[in-house]
């Protein structure tokens, strides 16, 4: 009996010694060796394997946040009465198909943008103000070079309106949209990754815009010298001079406080109906190119303004769909005059004249 206590004592202090060694110096599992990467079955975490359905023009993003809107008011219809095209209808039905419009579904429609060219960097500045900024990446709606041709080509438009009484009161009303598209393009160079000679004072340009938009509300010498005056203001600020009297300006404010949607559909329109009736053959498509790249690129960086929050209906699905065609069929028509693809180029108008014809049943009544 000794003797087998003796053996059991041996055994069990054995094992004790075993447990020991193995708890201090071994494991189950051992270790990657050092810069081994490790496979988690993701893809790698960059813009080009983004998913597409929470891409905003190449950037992982949340979808618009929604306004509340009770309903849609009286003057909320007002504001479209007079944008819209004679004829949508009949316009979108030359030359598109159901498929060729719809076929668009690699992107969320709640989302505004497409998948950015090579090159194009996404902005990641945001801020209070302004909840979209950041979201956009305006380099794939627009150069430099269209921000500021067109800046150039509503400020002579603005001195040309406001040389005069007569003149004034002859264009007062597209003096006016052409204010409201100046504070625009003013809130995009704000935002924008150019570096414009005027960029630092973009927010005194936007805000001068606002007054010179409303001061034009109708004719008359009183609102004559009222926009003469801001129009003054506006060019002293292009020029290089804040004039003493401008205050405290906020350099971010929301598009939809300073840019009236009127006068960006405005602008739209005319684009859109320029590319459709000049655009009518390859051979235009060649020696138009430098205007047919500009007005695709203003149909884009508009209709990517109108689609941000706080604009009526901004925050309804079916209004940023239209709004989405809007701005990719911009996109489009760019790229089919880089490539000289008439008959993309055909595709894409067509698709920007549907989209019209499809929002306005809805949100132009």
């Amino acid at each position: 009996m000794l003797r087998f206590g003796n053996n059991i004592c041996c055994l069990f202090a054995i094992s004790v010694g075993c447990m020991v060694l193995i708890g201090c110096n071994g494991s189950s599992t051992s270790s990657p060796p050092a810069g081994s990467i490790q496979q988690t079955g993701l893809p790698p975490s960059s813009p080009d394997s983004a998913s597409s359905d929470n891409r905003v023009d190449g950037q992982t993003s949340s979808t618009i946040q929604p306004q509340t809107l009770a309903s849609r008011s009286e003057s909320n219809r007002a504001e479209w009465s007079n944008v819209f095209f004679p004829d949508p209808l009949a316009i979108a039905a030359e030359g598109v198909s159901a498929q060729e419009v719809n076929g668009q579904t690699e992107t969320d429609h709640k989302n505004i943008g497409s998948i950015p060219s090579e090159g194009d960097q996404p902005e990641t500045r945001s801020t209070e103000a302004n909840s979209d900024q950041g979201r956009i990446s305006w380099s794939n709606c627009l150069s430099d070079d269209v921000l500021q041709n067109e800046v150039k080509r509503v400020r002579n438009q603005i001195t040309v309106s406001t040389k005069g009484l007569g003149a004034y009161n002859k264009e007062c009303q597209s003096l006016s949209w052409e204010a409201t598209l100046l504070s625009g393009l003013a809130g995009i160079a704000i935002e924008a990754p150019f570096e414009s000679s005027w960029k630092a004072n973009a927010h005194y340009v936007r805000d001068f815009s606002v007054e010179l938009a409303t001061a034009s509300s109708g004719p008359g010498r009183e609102n004559y010298e009222k926009a003469r005056t801001a129009a003054e203001k506006l060019a002293s600020v292009l020029s290089g001079s804040i004039p003493a009297d401008a205050g405290d300006v906020s350099r971010h404010r929301p598009y939809h406080e300073t840019a009236d949607r009127t006068g960006l559909m405005k602008r739209i329109e005319r684009a859109y109906e320029w590319l459709r009736l000049n655009v009518n053959t390859p051979s235009k498509l060649k020696s138009e190119f430098e205007m047919i790249v500009q007005e695709a690129s203003i149909i884009s960086a508009l209709g990517t303004v109108v689609s941000t929050s706080g604009y009526s209906s901004a925050d309804e699905s079916d209004y940023q769909m239209y709004v989405k065609n809007l701005i990719d069929g911009g996109k489009e028509a760019k790229s089919a005059a880089i490539e000289q693809n008439y008959e993309k180029f055909t595709q894409s108008i067509g698709k920007v004249g549907k989209s019209c014809a499809d929002c306005h049943p809805k949100y132009a009544q």
